[in-house]
């Protein structure tokens, strides 16, 4: 019999295909930190909710495995995604792993949504012009870059297809063994 958490996270990796054709609502650069390269700056201009901006830099998460997703409050995947992220936090939260929602929306917006639809990772607002955004060659949102211990990218991946199992093989320094996903045309 399967359980309940299953069920759900597979209902929401079909209503993710029956809304989006291509999947995502970004488009990922041809100058994209790929697997194994070192990941982009994180430029972010606030955290919301987390530690303080000085320790969500590269140099304070050395030695942890970074989930960092690219959402915003209008992106439904996202919100759809919400629950089996706050369960995945839950199972790490013992864990080097941290948890990033980089969010392009406006503070005043943010917060209202984050009272009606808890999430439990770190949320932080991404730099002027979307600058950790930039930085990673991504335009929009509904993506997620997995890093690993030594700063680099392990993986590009929708934040619904994320399974412990992918977060365990980059914590024993694995490939995380991501599923093939689809995107937009490159950005620029």
């Amino acid at each position: 019999m399967r359980s309940f958490k299953t069920v759900r996270w597979f209902r929401t990796v079909l209503f993710i295909l029956a809304v989006s054709p291509v999947i995502s609502q970004a488009q990922i650069g041809t100058n994209a930190p790929q697997a194994g390269e070192i990941a982009a700056p994180l430029q972010l201009a606030k955290i919301i909710q987390g530690p303080p901006l000085s320790q969500v830099t590269w140099d304070a998460l050395k030695g942890k495995v970074v989930v960092l997703e690219f959402w915003n409050t209008q992106c439904v995947p996202c919100i759809e995604a919400i629950p089996h992220l706050n369960e995945l936090v839950e199972h790490f939260k013992n864990k080097p792993v941290v948890f990033l929602s980089v969010s392009d929306d406006a503070e005043d917006r943010l917060k209202p949504f984050l009272r009606r639809h808890p999430i439990k990772s770190w949320i932080a607002l991404d730099g002027p012009d979307n600058a950790t955004e930039r930085a990673f060659h991504l335009k929009g949102y509904g993506l997620m870059v997995l890093i690993d211990a030594q700063g680099k990218v392990a993986g590009w991946t929708l934040p619904a297809l994320v399974e412990e199992k992918h977060l365990e093989r980059i914590l024993a320094g694995q490939n995380p063994g991501l599923p093939h996903i689809k995107f937009n045309a490159p950005a620029q």
